[in-house]
């Protein structure tokens, strides 16, 4: 069964090469924080606050995100929308193709892997809270992880303590910005960790695990829409979506080292960018992942006049010069963390004085978040 599934996805590929047009992404402005953020902030604090709910991860696949899924019905649906109008046909031809075969094996499992299975359920969960075609539902989340543009940093402060940091920018940000909320992932009765999470979508972008570690992702290297099959080939053959594989580790591992061990190794559908910090010195990463492992891990240095502080936006980190997409964002970074030097980074200053600056700050920026998992620190601002 699995083998015609991929004979039917390898005939679509093909196909979508020779038809597929990809969306032309709409430019970030760069805004100014004081402009735009406190304006909107004094303005409008009220559409700033971003929800809270628990989510069970023991409670059964299909019912797992029920609450946040009806808070935010009407705007995942437009979000929906937008998204599924970048999409070509023969795209979602394909997932159609995978989801009844899904379907058909669903009682069973047969021919689809324990990670697959428990993945595909939640998206017929979401599917009947939204009353959507569950295609169309997977289809979406892979995009997610398609479309996404950021900005992670990790540093220490004066006493080698970790300050973490990022900032969430998505070409769709009209879209993307009202179904924004947090998440404390709740097992056995006790919050195991907490996210910034896009109602609609079961991936984890930026999570904190307390006393232990945090993870942001950054996208590399996946503009175009061929790229949705290949991650669901692999998908298929038993490996993460980074986003997924976030989660997982947070629920998992037990340590920095063993989080890290994990973003570096395990199989992904996706190349990306982790960025994970820990709670003692030194222990601060950007782990720029191809599919099947680490192609390069770059870590902080408390001692390194450079690398006590390390960033990464949506490029290989040793490509100079920074190419055009990054539009300065990398630069902008270098500078406003030499500025304020090792002796006067904090949780306050990395925001305020970096991911609130431009063009780091842009108008593709939804949300900004600061994590320490040393003093549990998970604080986020969303912008309008």
């Amino acid at each position: 069964m699995r083998q015609k599934v991929l004979t039917i996805i390898c005939i679509l590929m093909t196909i979508g090469l020779v038809t597929a047009r990809y969306p032309s992404y709409r430019e970030f402005v760069s805004r100014t924080r004081d402009q735009d953020v406190l304006t909107g902030f004094k303005e409008n604090i009220d559409s700033l606050e971003i929800p809270t709910f628990d989510i069970n991860l023991d409670a059964h696949p299909t019912t797992r995100w029920d609450k946040s899924t009806r808070y935010f019905e009407h705007q995942i649906k437009y979000c929906h929308q937008t998204i599924m109008s970048y999409i070509p046909w023969y795209m979602q031809q394909l997932f159609w193709v995978v989801s009844e075969v899904m379907k058909s094996q669903q009682s069973s499992f047969n021919g689809l892997t324990e990670l697959s299975s428990d993945k595909y359920l939640q998206y017929v969960g979401l599917a009947q809270t939204l009353d959507l075609p569950v295609h169309e539902v997977m289809l979406t989340n892979f995009a997610y992880e398609l479309f996404a543009h950021c900005t992670s940093i990790v540093a220490h402060n004066a006493k080698g303590e970790i300050v973490h940091g990022r900032n969430m920018d998505y070409p769709l940000y009209d879209s993307m910005h009202n179904i924004t909320y947090n998440a404390n992932f709740v097992k056995n009765g006790r919050t195991i960790f907490k996210a910034v999470m896009f109602a609609g979508y079961t991936g984890v972008f930026t999570a904190m695990t307390p006393n232990k570690f945090a993870i942001s992702i950054n996208q590399r290297n996946t503009e175009t829409t061929l790229g949705l099959a290949i991650n669901l080939v692999r998908w298929l053959g038993s490996s993460y979506s980074p986003a997924s594989l976030l989660g997982y580790v947070c629920e998992h591992a037990g340590s920095f080292e063993e989080a890290q061990d994990m973003l570096a190794n395990m199989p992904l559908t996706a190349p990306v960018y982790y960025t994970v910090s820990g709670t003692s010195q030194d222990q601060g990463a950007i782990i720029t992942r191809d599919r099947t492992g680490a192609a390069d891990i770059w870590k902080i240095n408390f001692h390194s006049p450079a690398d006590w502080c390390i960033g990464q936006t949506n490029y290989d980190h040793w490509i100079t010069p920074p190419p055009a997409s990054d539009k300065n964002r990398s630069n902008a970074v270098r500078q406003a963390v030499a500025e304020i030097g090792k002796g006067n980074m904090s949780e306050d200053t990395l925001l305020k004085k970096v991911l609130q600056q431009s063009p780091i700050l842009n108008r593709g920026t939804i949300y900004s978040t600061i994590m320490s998992a040393a003093t549990s620190e998970f604080f986020t601002v969303r912008y309008i």
